[in-house]
């Protein structure tokens, strides 16, 4: 029997009642990072001496929430930009969804 350290792509991890899982990867890639609770899903994209709009809009233009259009938990988008001059988050916003009716 082996065993591995890594999980597998579809291997949710949890933590303190967070769930972080990378469903199947869609034709257009995957987010940077996803944590589902139970009220929300978070979708993380992660860019670096870019900016947090630009992050807003690659989570946007490839449908990294799609898979999530029929969830009835908000679904939050979250754009993250790493700046190497200070090696600090210089930039972040969010959207937030409202789950379907």
């Amino acid at each position: 029997m082996s065993t591995s350290s890594t999980p597998s792509s579809t291997s949710p991890s949890v933590c303190s009642g967070l769930t972080s899982n990378q469903r199947s990867t869609p034709p257009r890639g995957r987010c940077d990072a996803l944590v589902e609770t139970d009220e929300y899903v978070y979708v993380f994209e992660f860019k670096v001496d870019s900016t947090a709009a630009a992050a807003l809009a690659q989570i946007t233009e490839r449908g990294y929430l799609a898979p999530y259009a029929d969830d009835p938990r908000e679904q939050v988008a979250v754009g993250v930009n790493f700046s190497t001059a200070t090696r600090q988050v210089d930039d972040w916003s969010t959207n937030v969804s409202s789950p379907p009716h």
